[in-house]
Parts: C-alpha cells; sequence; structure tokens
C-alpha cells in the first residue's frame, strides 16, 4: 500500500482503495507464494499454477480433461498447461497448495486443492521435522549470527525462500553492517555461527557433523606428502586419528572417535573423503556397496562399506523393516508393533548379518572383509539368492 500511495493521485478521482485492489491482491498471493515449497518463476506463473490447481480439484475432471479445459480457455499449449497442473501437483505433495482465483466480480475466493492422492507423507513428515529444527536452532543464535547466516547464505531460516546467488553479501558489505569491523572479522564471526548453528542441530538429531584439526604434517619439496588428523563424531567425545600418506594416495585410520560406528566408520571415511577432494575439484566417492576386492588399493580410501542389515534399516511406509530398500530383505517385523529393539532380537535374519553368515565363506576369510563386508546384497540377490552368494562385481 505504501508502494501505491507514492504513485496514487486523488485529482484523477479513484479512491485509493480502489487505485490499491489490485496492488493488495497480488501482494497477499506473493506473500503465499513464499510459504510454498514450490520454486516458481515469478508471481505471474505462480498464478497460472494455481488457476489450474483450482479447475482441477473443483470440476472433478479427470487430469487430462482438466489440462485440455485449462489450454482452451486461457489460450495455452496442452503441454504447458500440463507443465502447470504437474507443478501444482508436485508442490501438493509437501505442503498445502492453496489457490485464489478471480471469479466474475473480480473477487478472490480461496479454496484447498485436496483432491491428490499423490502425497509423499514420509517426505512431508521427515522436511518438516528438518524444517521445525532449523527453526529452533535458529532462533537460539543472537541477531547478528542470524543476520550473518542469512545475509552470506542468501536464504530466509524462517521460510526458506532463497536469493540468486549474485546478492549474496561479501565479507566487506557484511563488515559494514555490523559496526564497521573489517571483513576477517565479519568472517570469523560468521563461522562462528555455523559452527554454533551445526552444533545446535547435532544436539537436536537433525544432522551428523565431522569436525577435523590437522595434528602433524609432513613435507617433501615444499609440498604436503604426509599428514595425521585428528577427527570427532557429531561434536562431542573423544577424537580419533587418521594418518594420510598424499604420495601413496592412502589412509589410515589410527583410532575411531568415540561415536564413530565401529562397522562401517562412516565418520572417519567421511573425514578421510573430505581430505582426499579438498582442493582437488569436485567430490568424488564410490557407491557404499562396492566390494573393495574390485578396486585397486588406493582407490579404497575413498570408497564406502554398506551398514545396511548392521546398523542401519529401512522401513517402508507400511512399518515393516527391510534390510535395505533396494534388496527388499525383510527383517521380519513392524515398527508399529515392536521396537527396533525387539525386532533385531527376535530376527533370524539380523543374526546372519550379525554373524557375517550372510555372505560366502571366501568373504569372511578375505583380509578386507571389514571394509566392504562383501559388497552388496541386491547385487547377490540378482544372481538367484542373497544367502551366501557374491556380489557379481567381486573378483576374489
Amino acid at each position: 500500500m505504501l508502494e501505491c500511495l507514492e504513485s496514487y493521485d486523488p485529482y484523477k478521482g479513484a479512491e485509493f482503495l480502489t487505485y490499491a485492489h489490485h496492488a493488495i491482491g497480488n501482494a497477499l498471493i506473493q506473500w503465499r507464494m513464499m510459504e510454498e515449497s514450490g520454486s516458481f518463476a515469478s508471481l505471474d506463473e505462480y498464478k497460472r499454477v494455481r488457476g489450474i490447481a483450482w479447475l482441477y480439484s473443483e470440476s472433478g475432471k479427470s487430469l487430462g480433461n482438466a489440462v485440455r479445459e485449462y489450454a482452451t480457455r486461457e489460450g495455452y499449449s496442452e503441454e504447458t498447461a500440463e507443465q502447470y497442473l504437474t507443478a501444482a501437483r508436485f508442490n501438493r505433495s509437501r505442503v498445502p497448495l492453496y489457490v485464489t482465483v478471480q471469479d466474475e466480480d473480480a473477487e478472490e475466493s480461496g479454496e484447498d486443492v485436496t483432491r491428490d492422492d499423490s502425497r509423499d507423507y514420509s517426505a512431508i513428515l521427515w522436511n518438516g521435522a528438518q524444517a521445525a529444527a532449523v527453526q529452533a536452532a535458529f532462533e537460539k543464535l543472537t541477531y547478528r549470527e542470524q543476520r550473518l547466516l542469512e545475509e552470506r547464505s542468501t536464504i530466509c531460516m524462517t521460510c526458506g525462500r532463497t536469493s540468486p546467488i549474485s546478492e549474496r553479501k561479501s565479507f566487506e558489505e557484511l563488515a559494514v553492517m555490523f559496526e564497521g569491523s573489517t571483513a576477517s572479522v565479519a568472517e570469523r564471526a560468521y563461522r562462528r555461527a555455523v559452527e554454533k548453528l551445526t552444533v545446535l542441530l547435532v544436539e537436536a538429531g537433525a544432522l551428523h557433523a565431522v569436525r577435523l584439526r590437522r595434528k602433524s604434517v609432513k613435507r617433501a619439496k615444499k609440498k604436503i606428502a604426509a599428514a595425521v588428523y585428528e577427527y570427532q563424531a557429531d561434536c562431542d567425545g573423544e577424537w580419533g586419528e587418521i594418518q594420510f600418506d598424499f604420495e601413496n594416495s592412502t589412509a589410515e585410520i589410527v583410532r575411531l572417535a568415540e561415536w564413530d560406528t565401529m562397522i562401517s566408520n562412516t565418520f572417519a571415511r567421511r573425514a578421510i573423503g573430505h581430505i582426499n577432494n579438498s582442493g582437488k575439484g569436485p567430490h568424488i566417492e564410490f557407491a557404499e556397496a562396492t566390494p573393495f576386492c574390485s578396486l585397486p588399493e588406493h582407490l579404497r580410501s575413498i570408497a564406502n562399506c554398506c551398514s545396511y542389515g548392521y546398523d542401519r534399516f529401512y522401513v517402508d511406509v507400511t512399518g515393516e523393516v527391510l534390510v535395505c530398500g533396494l534388496s527388499r530383505i525383510k527383517l521380519g517385523g513392524n515398527v508399529l508393533n515392536n521396537t527396533l529393539s525387539e525386532i533385531k532380537r527376535s530376527s533370524d535374519v539380523y543374526r546372519m548379518f550379525f554373524e557375517n553368515q550372510h555372505v560366502p565363506d571366501t568373504c569372511t576369510a578375505c583380509d578386507i572383509f571389514s571394509l566392504c563386508h562383501g559388497g552388496c546384497r541386491a547385487a547377490a540377490l540378482s544372481t538367484g539368492s542373497w544367502e551366501k552368494a557374491k556380489d557379481p562385481n567381486m573378483t576374489r
């Protein structure tokens, strides 16, 4: 309304609210657009998405008929109309999409699109829980820390909207915003804010984190040839230790951090992957279940061990507990009826994994079995059976 007031001329005869009616309507719709989880190129595009969503919801017609009617009425191709409806349905599967359309008297009516039967409830619950955790952690920061994170990251931590990267504030600009400090002071303040937010999110269980610090370094011809790093799992507990030989591209876990996983060494392997790829272009790592015997020794440090069936499991939409989503091997229980601990205790499948009876004897006798656990059970299943079957990618 204030923006309209600047250009309003009372001598032209129109009342101010009549003059500002269109702008007010657009402002309300734009506010709603900012609440949606989808990304829209413009307000006009968002209006078109809302329009076809309302038509599809209220007409009771099939998707194809709704697309054809909207395309004919608005003068778009059916392909374009279908894209708009797809955008509406995708957005609706994540958060409620309320549509507001103009009736014949130019009044707006709000309707809730409730016909979409393609909601991904697991995504809704997961994204909602994560968003709530991030907001709760963000609110514990000081005003200065909040501004530093939002201005540097070009994201609104309240609604999740992002701005173009071109609008990202430099550390020099951030320094001017806060009492004329230097760019280096602003950068240190920003990094402390990131660290504080990370710790809060880890405490809330919203993410996992690895802290790294270099303990010692060995140089050869002015280049770092080897180094020892300490790492901490989830910002707490005793530090672990990893030795790197950069000349031979190898890494050795000397000591596990206190909260690292005993079997898959998840945090240590993340730390190794980060160090090996720092400053060397894109991050590269192998799929989780790559058999290590199929890899040259110098590549094993960037490969991952699959821990599904040991300390990770997959729960489908019915609550059924599976070893993993690829193999679909059932553990033999449902989290809606029993706790995971109870299911594991009574599961013969879990016992097989725990005792390493699910892989061929040649694997358990292998000197690197502890690194890869015999490859992928889903891949082994493709040969006919997952029990005692070899991953077809194995070379031993």
